[in-house]
């Protein structure tokens, strides 16, 4: 394992007094397989870290969206359910003989009144 190799690992450890010895060769497989290991480990680890995050990423997508349809769920079951309380409200107080006033505010015209370019800056 004598000689000179000037264009290798060894060369290079040779050069700078790392090794010496007939085990030189020995130790520069050793050591090129320990950072070629390290590498690997790694990216392998850098990958399943990735794969977590794009997991919980989906994860919080699912949600949110079971989110949303819970809430359009709720309104929808709910405002025909208040309707129904208001009107039988109205009918046992005028069966009561109770004078009912119901005021309703119509608030659809101010959201067409907004300016949408400039709330969006």
């Amino acid at each position: 394992m004598r000689g000179n190799y000037p264009h290798s690992v060894l060369g290079l450890f040779t050069a700078l007094g790392m090794i010496r010895g007939p085990y030189a060769a020995v130790v520069v497989v050793v050591v090129v397989v320990v950072v070629v290991v390290v590498v690997v480990v790694v990216v392998v680890v850098v990958v399943v870290v990735m794969a977590v995050l794009l997991v919980v990423a989906v994860l919080v997508v699912f949600v949110a969206a079971a989110a949303a349809a819970v809430v359009v769920v709720v309104v929808t079951v709910s405002i025909p359910l208040w309707c129904q309380y208001v009107k039988n409200y109205i009918l046992r107080a005028m069966n009561s003989q109770h004078v009912v006033v119901l005021v309703m505010l119509d608030l659809s015209a101010t959201f067409d009144t907004v300016n949408h370019v400039v709330l969006l800056e």
